[in-house]
């Protein structure tokens, strides 16, 4: 038995020493792959417009903090998933565009009170806070001036910062989710009570929640659903 062990020890460092895909492949248990974030919505939502446009107006450049690029699924990359999964051209006149004007993730580090535990890394957390703004039109060449709405929604996460990289990336993951479901909510609701132009507005899930300049406005509810509550970002 013991001749086993030392066996399999040595067979894991002569992996190591043939390189770090030898590593992964040879010694290292692999995790499920993560699912999109956008793979939470199955039902579309009608739109009328003969087709849907999304614009990315966000610069992430101009963030000097921004860490959504390191997320398994950055924010932008997770919106225009969402649009795909979700939204739907259901015939009509006109251009639908989602507009991301501003999508970005900062991170704060949180350290322990307690400077002993906070030595050896176990309470130390990670806060993620997000902040996602986007402009709803339609474009309609017989009717000049695009009407449009502006949403805000902005939400904080906070992990703990001794996870291994599997478990940091499906806490980032539920994180956008959960920022997509406020999207939605404020998507849904824009669509169908602010511009109305939501193909079957009776049938539509979501609504109930309008985000507009940062604050939160109550809105008639389409297919009611609990209003989410969003946490306020520090900045």
């Amino acid at each position: 038995m013991m001749k086993n062990k030392r066996l399999g020890f040595l067979v894991c460092v002569s992996v190591l020493a043939l390189g770090g895909a030898g590593l992964v492949a040879g010694c290292t248990t692999v995790g499920p792959a993560l699912k999109s974030p956008s793979a939470q919505f199955t039902q579309q939502v009608g739109v009328s417009a003969s087709r849907i446009e999304v614009v990315s107006a966000s610069n992430a450049a101009a963030y000097g903090n921004d860490v959504s690029s390191t997320f398994p699924t950055p924010l932008d990359v997770a919106l225009r998933g969402y649009v795909d999964k979700r939204l739907v051209a259901a015939g009509g006149e006109g251009t639908f565009i989602f507009s991301i004007e501003e999508a970005r993730v900062t991170r704060e580090d949180l350290q322990s009170d307690n400077k002993y535990v906070r030595k050896l890394n176990m309470d130390n957390r990670d806060r993620y806070s997000a902040v996602i703004r986007l402009k709803l039109m339609r474009e309609n060449p017989t009717a000049p001036g695009a009407a449009h709405t502006d949403l805000r929604v902005q939400r904080t996460w906070t992990i703990a910062d001794n996870l291994s990289i599997a478990e940091r990336e499906r806490e980032q993951n539920a994180f956008v989710e959960q920022l997509l479901r406020d999207v939605d909510t404020a998507v849904v609701n824009g669509v169908n009570n602010t511009l109305q132009i939501g193909a079957d507005a009776g049938n539509a899930v979501g609504g109930g929640a309008s985000y507009s300049g940062g604050g939160y406005e109550q809105a008639p509810s389409v297919g009611a659903q609990p209003v989410p509550q969003v946490e306020e970002s520090p900045f």
